[in-house]
């Protein structure tokens, strides 16, 4: 998945998968794109490339 605002990159090149019933983290310091890949996984924010799948 890839986010852009402009010319900077809030999120390029993140490649996840996440199965039923695990349980993750996103952890990371101010500014390193935690909010923006929550938001853009549960489609509330678009994303500039890439796919979100989910169940399947």
């Amino acid at each position: 998945v890839k986010v852009n605002f402009g010319d900077f990159w809030a999120l390029k090149g993140i490649d996840i998968e996440i199965r039923r019933g695990e349980i993750i983290v996103i952890l990371g310091p101010s500014g390193s794109g935690k909010s923006t890949f929550i938001r853009t996984l549960n489609r509330l924010q678009p994303h500039s490339g890439g796919t979100i799948s989910v169940d399947g």
